[in-house]
């Protein structure tokens, strides 16, 4: 959870494997895949909108080297609300892990009709189904920072790089966050910008709630006591 109204923030953006309805149902390697992965196979794989065994949805076959042939079908099953199914034959509303950051009771969510595919946020209390990947876990174990402190003047910024250990973990996704942002901001790429006078953490989170932090202190070089005179 990344917002803030909803409690303490812990910024993990993907389930723990606890908490994934897949591997809780079948346990194993199960798991529902990430908004990362849905992308890839919307990337990687020709989408054809079809009718199988007397139900709508995509028949999906990958174009990648290797795996030509190879293909799923997602139906149209449309989507829980309440006690009542809406939409069936004629959308697909799908589950990830992807946690929504700045909705705490939000996920990301694929969407598709005959005509569109869309990633999007849902809440999660609507009832969606979950086409399950299997595959081994690999966690973030260690973010490394190319400085575990920095100095600055008020306008000044600094790039800071993370470097996520091991190399294959499978979600690499990183959140930014300054802890106060009147002294010293930070993007979502890591670039830190002094402010104000004053020292704030810039921390780092993986997906899986790993995390590092950078001291930026905010100082001026103006020697004390001495005051700058404009002479005309």
């Amino acid at each position: 959870m990344a917002d803030a109204a909803h409690g303490t923030p812990d910024y993990k953006t993907i389930l723990d494997l606890e908490d994934d309805a897949a591997h809780a149902v079948w346990g194993d390697a199960w798991r529902m895949p990430s908004k990362e992965e849905f992308q890839e196979l919307r990337n990687n794989c020709t989408w054809t909108w079809t009718t199988l065994g007397g139900v709508n949805g995509y028949n999906i076959t990958s174009k990648k080297s290797g795996y030509t042939g190879n293909f799923i079908f997602l139906p149209a099953a449309g989507m829980m609300s309440g006690s009542k199914v809406q939409n069936a034959g004629t959308e697909g509303d799908y589950w990830s892990s992807s946690l929504y950051t700045t909705e705490s009771c939000s996920s990301w969510s694929p969407y598709f009709t005959s005509s569109e595919f869309s990633t999007g946020d849902c809440y999660r209390y609507f009832g969606l189904p979950v086409r399950a990947v299997y595959g081994e876990v690999v966690p973030v174990a260690e973010i490394e920072l190319n400085a575990s402190s920095i100095d600055l003047q008020p306008g000044e910024s600094s790039q800071l790089i993370a470097n996520i250990l091991p190399g294959n973990a499978i979600n690499n996704s990183l959140i930014w966050v300054s802890s106060d942002d009147s002294i010293a901001t930070v993007d979502s790429q890591g670039l830190v910008t002094a402010v104000s006078l004053g020292t704030a953490n810039t921390s780092v989170y993986s997906a899986n709630g790993v995390f590092a932090a950078c001291r930026v202190s905010v100082s001026s070089n103006m020697l004390p006591g001495l005051n700058w005179i404009k002479i005309t």
